[in-house]
């Protein structure tokens, strides 16, 4: 039940022509219709249209239609797979031509909770709702329908170091620190408390993941969990006496 199904391209047959008086063979011609190009795939809930299903992603109904031939618009059933096309079509009077939309490179997929905004989806990954509007150019940000997935782009954080004479500013990007794994925020964790588990402390935590705030996480926040350096530290060797 609810597994996912491979529709291949449908093989479709023009029946031959009404031959003329001089014809003596007809013509068959097949042609296959290409799947669309799917920006995601939306798993159909109770009650839904094209229309209403269109919506959120900022696509007609007829857009999802034209991107999946198969449906019924007015019962569509629950839990059935609908590719969200990636693609603008614009009718010229002559011609149509096809724009496809680039998919921003994404660092994670966020699942909209109640009452989010691209505001407050950003707030835990150090990025602003801007950043995540740029991402997601369907999204109404001020009213973004639960479960909707979102696209957490990458982003580069550059330190500016304030000028002494005569050393110049100096700009940099800082690097990603390197993961030995990823800890997903659990519920009232903190930075401490995520650092005992691994045997590093808070500050450790918080240098690898910048963003956080350590006594304010959010449930499932993805967090790295940078590798730890052992130094050992030796006693001071004392002189030998000569005897």
């Amino acid at each position: 039940q609810y597994t996912p199904v491979c529709i291949p391209g449908v093989a479709v047959t023009d029946p031959p022509p009404t031959p003329s008086p001089t014809a003596t063979h007809g013509t068959i011609v097949t042609t296959y219709r290409p799947a669309p190009t799917c920006y995601v795939t939306h798993t159909v809930g109770v009650n839904e249209t094209c229309d209403s299903i269109g919506a959120p992603y900022g696509v007609s109904g007829d857009t999802i239609l034209a991107a999946n031939p198969f449906l019924n618009c007015n019962d569509i059933w629950q839990y059935t797979p609908v590719c969200i096309p990636g693609i603008t079509v614009t009718t010229l009077p002559t011609s149509t031509s096809i724009t496809i939309v680039p998919v921003p490179t994404c660092s994670t997929t966020h699942t909209a909770g109640v009452n989010e905004t691209c505001d407050s989806i950003g707030a835990p990954y150090g990025i602003s709702g801007d950043d995540i509007l740029a991402a997601n150019p369907f999204l109404n940000c001020n009213d973004i329908w639960q479960y909707t997935p979102v696209c957490i782009p990458f982003f580069i954080i550059t330190d500016t170091f304030p000028t002494v004479e005569p050393t110049p500013t100096i700009t940099s990007t800082v690097p990603v620190p390197t993961c030995i794994m990823t800890h997903t925020a659990g519920i009232n964790e903190t930075c401490d408390s995520i650092g005992e588990i691994y045997g590093i402390s808070g500050a450790d935590i918080l240098a690898a993941n910048t963003f956080l705030n350590c006594n304010d996480i959010w449930q499932y926040t993805p967090v790295c969990i940078p590798p730890v350096i052992v130094i050992d530290t030796f006693p001071t060797a004392q002189p030998t006496e000569t005897i």
